[in-house]
C-alpha cells in the first residue's frame, strides 16, 4: 500500500478484485480496464447489467453502438449529432416526427425545411397524389396581390396578379415572361403574353394581349404573334 494520508494507492502486478460474500462485483485488470459483472473487460469500462445515470452522460454519443429500439424510450433522442450517417428503414417507426426551432437540412441542402415551414428540394417525385394548400410558383417568377395564395405560376420570369387589383386564381402554365393579371385569367405558354381581363385567356404564341377595360371579359387568343382581343368575349384564333 502506498501513502494513504490523503489518497488510497494500491500497487499490484495482478488484477484488483472487489468481492462481497465471496461474490465478485468489480475487477480492474493490469491494463486499467474496469469490469462490473465481468472478469474480462475488453474496453476501459464494461458493465454487464443496467446502468442508471441521474445526471446524464457527457459527450455527443457518437460512438454508442448496439442500442435497440426497446432500450430507447419515446422523446429520448436529443443529441445534436448522429455520427454514423445511416438510418435504415428497419430503424424507424411507421411515422417520424421531427421538431426543431431552426432549419432542417438533408443531403447537404438538397432538401431544406426552414423555421416558417417553407420547403426547398432539388427534385420531388411522387407516384401518388400531391396536395398543395397554397400557391404553386416556379422559382424566379412572381405572385402579387392579397389572393396570390390562389395563383399558379409555372412560367419562367412570369407574373400573376397585380399590385393594383385583387386578382384570384390567375394562372401561367409555362413559357417565358408571361403575365396573367386578371381574376381567373390564364396564359398557357409562349412568351411575353398578357391576359389582364376577367377570365381572359392566351393559349400561347408571343406578345399577345387579352384585355378589357370595361365591365366585360372572357377574351380569348389562341396563339400567333402580336394579337389583341380587347372587346367583351372577343376571340382571336391566331395569326
Amino acid at each position: 500500500m502506498g501513502d494513504v494520508k490523503n489518497n488510497l494507492a494500491i500497487a499490484t502486478r495482478s488484477d484488483i478484485v472487489i468481492l462481497n460474500n465471496g461474490v465478485e462485483h468489480l475487477r480492474i485488470l493490469e491494463t486499467g480496464n474496469v469490469g462490473i459483472g465481468t472478469r474480462t473487460p475488453s474496453t476501459a469500462l464494461v458493465v454487464i447489467g443496467t446502468v442508471t445515470a441521474t445526471q446524464g452522460f457527457v459527450g455527443d454519443g457518437s460512438q454508442l453502438t448496439g442500442i435497440s429500439s426497446s432500450s430507447v424510450g419515446a422523446n429520448s433522442v436529443n443529441s445534436s449529432s448522429i455520427a454514423d450517417g445511416t438510418v435504415a428503414s428497419a430503424d424507424l417507426a411507421s411515422n417520424i416526427s421531427i421538431s426543431t426551432t431552426g432549419t432542417m437540412s438533408v443531403a447537404s441542402g438538397g432538401f431544406v425545411v426552414d423555421l416558417t415551414g417553407s420547403m426547398t428540394a432539388s427534385a420531388i417525385t411522387s407516384t401518388g397524389t400531391m396536395t398543395i394548400g397554397g400557391a404553386l410558383v416556379k422559382n424566379g417568377s412572381t405572385l402579387i396581390g392579397i389572393y396570390s395564395n390562389t395563383h399558379v405560376n409555372l412560367g419562367v420570369s412570369s407574373t400573376t396578379g397585380t399590385a393594383t387589383s385583387d386578382s384570384e386564381y390567375a394562372t401561367v402554365g409555362g413559357g417565358y415572361s408571361n403575365t396573367a393579371s386578371g381574376t381567373k385569367a390564364t396564359v398557357g405558354g409562349g412568351a411575353s403574353n398578357t391576359a389582364s381581363g376577367f377570365c381572359a385567356t392566351v393559349g400561347g404564341g408571343a406578345s399577345n394581349l387579352a384585355a378589357y377595360d370595361g365591365e366585360g371579359g372572357y377574351m380569348t387568343i389562341g396563339g400567333g404573334n402580336s394579337n389583341t382581343a380587347s372587346n367583351d368575349r372577343a376571340t382571336v384564333g391566331g395569326g
